[in-house]
């Protein structure tokens, strides 16, 4: 059976109910009754997925006894779990009554006038109520996100090699985790034709091709960033993308990011300087939940990220988004764009 390039199955995942986060990676899961320690890959807050009480899916990852008996030798992690998906908190206007009335930030409205409940009147001739267990059980309407970042690189590297993504349709080479500096003591080069390569150049020197050497490299420094993927075509420029998962929902908006992040900052701007040195450069955000409808950037947690956003697009920095289905069996990746509005 082929393997759907913009599918990733979950395998085996265990539902539990959080009981403290500790720290960022780190998030303290009751399981069967329980206490478990499990890794959170996401150096966000996730104020709102992961809290005490809230529900959420984990995979038992093995110890390091097992691991090493597996031939996979002592792993210096101390968690035997990963959490990968968190229920999301229902919007206020799908709570019932009740729950608002638990919940102290909700409050009725004042003018509200009494409900007086009508007798209840029986039709003799329909069946009377079902007994216990004769309905079927109902589909469960939960929201899950995905809480693992590793998962959007992984997805849109597979749509992009199977030419997925019609955005991307045109490029035939994907290297992942690429670095445009050359290292020369390792006899390494960037594997790209003479005009592509002094692209590059203009990029590690910050200036302009044709300048000398020491207008180049006065006063510049190499970009110090390792892009998720480098892409070639055989009539296109070459381009660089950087990945971001987005978790954060505000009544169907999503945001990146959660936390203030320096290295997405400095990401986005060195995505302009390679615009400036020949290449196309991409930021993509990829939202791990389905009911998120457009991406911006979270300009109340970090405006220095908003700002360096918003210059790289004027700049020529090509800002996407798409979305992902999630459910505790798969995350599936859609091809189809959101809106980015910065």
């Amino acid at each position: 059976m082929a393997t759907d390039p913009l599918r990733i199955t979950l395998g085996e995942l265990l539902e539990g109910v959080v009981v403290d986060r500790p720290n960022r990676f780190v998030a303290v899961v009751m399981l069967d009754g329980k206490e478990v320690r499990c890794h959170v890959a996401d150096s966000g807050r996730l104020k709102e997925l992961i809290y005490p009480g809230n529900k959420v899916m984990v995979r038992y990852v093995g110890d390091e006894r097992e691991r090493a008996k597996a031939g996979r030798g002592l792993s210096p992690r101390k968690t035997s779990f990963d959490l990968v998906l968190a229920a999301a908190p229902p919007p206020l206007d799908s709570q019932t009554p009740e729950s608002r009335e638990r919940d102290p930030e909700v409050e009725e409205p004042k003018d509200r006038e009494p409900q007086v409940r009508e007798p209840e009147v029986r039709d003799l001739e329909r069946p009377g109520p079902e007994r216990p267990g004769s309905r079927e059980p109902e589909k469960d309407s939960t929201t899950w996100v995905s809480v693992d970042t590793r998962y959007p690189t992984r997805l849109f590297g597979q749509a992009l090699r199977a030419r997925g993504v019609p955005e991307f349709a045109e490029y035939d080479v994907v290297r992942a985790e690429y670095s445009l500096r050359k290292y020369e003591r390792k006899g390494e080069r960037m594997a790209v034709s003479p005009d592509r390569d002094a692209a590059g150049m203009g990029l590690l020197t910050g200036g302009a091709r044709g300048a000398g050497p020491a207008e180049r490299t006065r006063g510049r420094k190499e970009p110090r960033s390792r892009f998720d993927f480098y892409l070639e075509g055989p009539r296109v420029p070459p381009a660089l993308v950087e990945v971001k998962s987005v978790t954060l929902c505000a009544d169907g908006k999503g945001l990146f990011p959660d936390a203030p992040t320096a290295r997405g900052t400095r990401h986005v701007r060195e995505l302009a300087e390679a615009v400036s040195a020949g290449f196309r450069a991409y930021a993509v955000f990829i939202a791990q939940r389905e009911d998120i409808l457009t991406v911006s950037p979270n300009r109340e947690t970090d405006p220095k990220f908003a700002g360096a956003l918003a210059d790289a697009a004027s700049a020529g920095v090509r800002l996407l988004a798409y979305r992902c289905k999630v459910s505790p069996e798969e995350i599936v990746f859609d091809p189809a764009l959101l809106p980015v509005v910065v």
